[in-house]
């Protein structure tokens, strides 16, 4: 009996396990786009470029890109979703293709970007907005 009992806690850990790997192989690349977001203070305003790199291999079809910004509260400052991209127009020597550049002044706090595409993923960037000499800076950003 008490060999059961320890053969079914085991059991459910393999299968959580097999199904966080099913149908992943060495090697694999799951998400084949880069997404890249680039922040720059321009006096009393912010601007934040936009682009996405192959990294893999795309089937052609139309991608949808969209982004959005929120402050620390959780409040929708910003948001776009980019025109109809084809897969076939990203560069596949691993140039950026930028897609979308955005100015706008935040006011001093922090806020989080998130940056992706339907069905491939995406990427968030958390940075901190300071006030300074009339503008803004920049401060510190990540992405965790």
């Amino acid at each position: 009996m008490k060999h059961t009992y320890l053969a079914i806690p085991l059991l459910m850990l393999g299968m959580i396990l097999a199904g966080c790997t099913a149908g992943v192989e060495d090697g694999d690349d799951r998400v084949p786009l880069g997404f890249v977001v680039e922040l720059t203070e321009s006096g009393a305003e912010l601007e934040i470029d936009f682009g996405l790199q192959k990294t893999g291999v795309l089937p052609d079809e139309i991608l949808e890109a969209r982004w959005q910004l929120t402050n620390d509260d959780g409040e929708l400052q910003a948001e776009a979703t980019s025109s109809a991209i084809e897969s076939a127009a990203l560069p596949d020597n691993g140039q950026v293709l930028h897609l979308i550049t955005w100015h706008g002044e935040l006011e001093p706090g922090w806020y989080t970007l998130m940056w992706g595409v339907d069905g491939y993923g995406g990427t968030t960037v958390e940075f901190e907005v300071l006030a300074h000499e009339g503008g803004l800076l920049l401060g510190e950003v990540s992405n965790p």
